[in-house]
C-alpha cells in the first residue's frame, strides 16, 4: 500500500493481525505490563481500575508507551475517549490524543484497526495482542505490537482499556 496520510491530527493505523501472547520486544513494555496487570487481576479478584494502577510500579519502561482509554457511548453509538497519552504513544503517532475522541483523532479508513483490538477485549474479556503498523509523517509506515488491557470502575464491567502500542524497531511497516 503506498497511501500518504495528510492529516498529522489523524492518526493512521493498518493491518490488525491477533497474535495469541506479547512478543519479546527491544524494551519488553507489554511484556511487563502484561504480567503486571495479571498480577493486579489475580490478587484483586477483579478487573483492576484506573485507580489500581500505580506509576511506580509501572516505571519508565510502560509509562511513555501507555494510553488510557475510556469507553463511551451517546446516541451515535460507542466511541473511545482518551484520557491519558503517554509521550513515546504520541511521538508515535505524531500527536498527543490526550482528551480527545477516537472521533476527532482516528481516520475513517484505519477505523476498523483501532476499533478492532478494544472490542475483541471488551467481549472476550482477556487482554489480547496485535501486529499493526502506524503511519507517522517523519517515519513512514511503522511496524508495531499492541496490547490492550480491561479495566474496570467498578470491578465487574469494562469501561476503560489500557493500550501499549510499541514500534518494532529494524523493520519497515508491512501489515496491509
Amino acid at each position: 500500500m503506498s497511501e500518504t496520510p495528510s492529516s498529522h491530527h489523524i492518526a493512521f493505523y493498518r493491518g490488525a493481525k491477533r497474535i495469541a501472547e506479547p512478543p519479546p520486544h527491544h524494551n519488553n513494555a507489554i511484556g511487563h505490563f502484561d504480567c503486571y496487570w495479571r498480577s493486579l487481576n489475580a490478587r484483586l479478584e477483579r478487573f483492576p481500575s484506573r485507580k489500581d494502577l500505580d506509576p511506580l510500579v509501572m516505571g519508565a519502561m510502560i509509562l511513555p508507551w501507555m494510553l488510557i482509554v475510556e469507553l463511551r457511548e451517546d446516541e451515535e453509538g460507542v466511541f473511545f475517549y482518551y484520557r491519558l497519552c503517554g509521550t513515546e504513544m504520541a511521538t508515535l503517532v505524531g500527536h498527543d490524543v490526550t482528551g480527545r475522541t477516537s472521533r476527532e483523532v482516528v481516520n475513517d479508513k484505519s477505523l476498523k484497526v483501532v476499533v478492532e483490538p478494544y472490542l475483541f477485549t471488551l467481549k472476550e474479556e482477556i487482554p489480547s495482542f496485535w501486529e499493526t503498523s502506524v503511519y507517522h509523517e517523519l517515519y513512514h509506515w511503522r511496524p508495531a505490537v499492541r496490547g490492550v488491557w480491561p479495566l474496570s470502575s467498578g470491578g465487574e464491567n469494562i469501561d476503560m482499556f489500557v493500550n501499549l502500542t510499541v514500534p518494532v524497531l529494524g523493520r519497515k511497516g508491512s501489515h496491509t
